[in-house]
């Protein structure tokens, strides 16, 4: 018999081919280098984009909570257009306590404050008018501010004590003027290290002590002035240097009692006006007469301007009409508002609405959601447009000591528009953040 055939051995199996992992993202790229770069050593960096479908596109660091500074704006701006609406205004009312008769009110007038963060003299001034136009020759009684529909204190609990004093730490009442901010101006001495003298203050601020301890610093040296103030108090600590040479240097504080200053201006305002008021304080008689009201500009508007400026009064009076609208805490409301809207924050801590706490922190896969749903909210294109914009951006920009943070949307050059949240915290070289900053922005815009 023949011998049985061998088979054929199968042919070799080859060997699977791995596929080349796909380049990272110039993106990454960017961030790798940034953190082997020594001028960035020990800094956090966190970055998230999301594309025009909502889907994470890259994530680095994404899910760790960062110090928004300003940027936490935008969760504050976003929530109040979808809850109080754009064309929601701030209402401060005049009332006294008894009708206009004869040319005399037998009583008081009384300021009811609405928060409204862009009250200003001049509306007072307009008021004071208005009176006189309407026979308004004598007020038995005195002015008083009923500022208490925002409780509790002109601050955040979490505010430092070097800001408080300052403009842009400016506290929050009912009833607001002028932003509750002074100007007050200085003159360098003759020679560095030498008294920098006070020339005096845009706006009379009653019952004040300046304790002026300002010297002269070098002449390239800005406006390193701190002002040391708070809450009703009668002393207000000047601190650090005006640069030699300065004439004139304007620096910006925080009144310490807005209801004092309001009543003083508003007194002041009738004076002028020729309208007699009672040199006394007003009494606590109720008022029940509704004699004249103001609204603010539309909720957009103030949006406007709070993105543009970085006004953190106007956003803490936002932040606190969302509270008292809903009687809750406004982060509370916050937070159940976006988990109707299916965002749910992780690690998000609230402190104060505009950002100016160090306590407040929130993830950068938070902050760029907060973009998209709020990018395709029923009020989206009003959000975006009140936004910075440059070069295929809307942004907002938060920055103080330490902290830079940018977060919006990107228009690459596909067309596709992206939401970002790019933060770096805990850096001690501003040059190479912003270096890194403007590299970022640059490759969003490349994709």
């Amino acid at each position: 018999m023949p011998a049985p055939s061998v088979p054929e051995p199968p042919p070799p199996v080859p060997a699977p081919v791995t596929p080349e992992p796909p380049p990272p993202h110039p993106i990454t790229i960017l961030l790798r280098e940034a953190r082997a770069n020594t001028a960035l050593s020990g800094a956090a960096i966190g970055f998230c984009l999301i594309n025009a479908k909502g889907e994470t596109v890259l994530a680095e660091d994404a899910n760790i909570a960062f110090i928004p500074a300003s940027s936490l704006k935008t969760l504050t701006t976003a929530t109040a257009l979808e809850v109080l609406g754009p064309d929601f205004r701030f209402t401060t009312e005049l009332k006294s306590s008894a009708p206009i008769k004869d040319g005399v009110i037998q009583g008081d007038l009384v300021i009811s404050g609405g928060g409204d963060p862009m009250l200003s003299v001049d509306d007072l001034i307009v008021w004071a008018a208005d009176l006189k136009k309407r026979g308004l020759i004598r007020v038995t009684g005195g002015v008083r501010v009923d500022g208490s529909m925002f409780r509790g204190s002109l601050y955040g609990d979490f505010w430092n004590w070097g800001d408080i004093g300052n403009g842009y730490g400016s506290g929050v009442a009912g009833l607001n003027l002028n932003h509750n901010r002074y100007i007050i101006v200085f003159r360098a001495g003759a020679a560095l290290g030498s008294p920098a003298s006070i020339l005096g203050t845009d706006v009379e601020i009653p019952g004040v002590a300046w304790n002026n301890e300002v010297t002269t610093g070098a002449p390239d040296s800005g406006d390193g002035v701190v002002i040391h103030g708070g809450e009703t108090t009668s002393a207000i600590h000047l601190r650090g240097t005006v640069p030699l040479g300065a004439a004139k240097l304007q620096v910006t504080g925080a009144m310490p009692d807005p209801a004092g200053f309001a009543t003083h201006q508003f007194r002041r305002a009738l004076q002028a006006a020729g309208i007699q008021v009672s040199a006394g304080s007003a009494s606590t008689a109720p008022v029940g007469h509704s004699l004249l009201r103001h609204t603010s500009p539309p909720l957009i508007e103030i949006i406007t301007s709070i993105h543009a400026s970085s006004d953190n009064h106007e956003t803490e009076c936002v932040f606190r009409m969302l509270g008292l609208k809903a009687a809750k805490p406004p982060a509370e409301v916050i937070r159940e508002h976006w988990k109707t809207r299916g965002l749910e924050f992780i690690g998000l801590r609230m402190e104060d609405g505009c950002g100016l706490a160090r306590a407040d922190f929130i993830r950068p896969l938070d902050l760029a959601r907060l973009q998209f749903v709020a990018g395709q909210g029923p009020h989206g294109a009003a959000y975006k447009a009140s936004l910075l914009s440059k070069d295929g951006l809307r942004w907002k920009i938060g920055a103080m000591s330490g902290v830079r943070t940018f977060t919006g949307y990107a228009t690459g050059k596909s067309g596709e528009e992206f939401c970002f949240a790019f933060m770096v915290n805990h850096f001690t070289d501003g040059k190479a953040v912003s270096e890194l900053s403007k590299r970022v922005l640059d490759a969003m815009l490349g994709l």
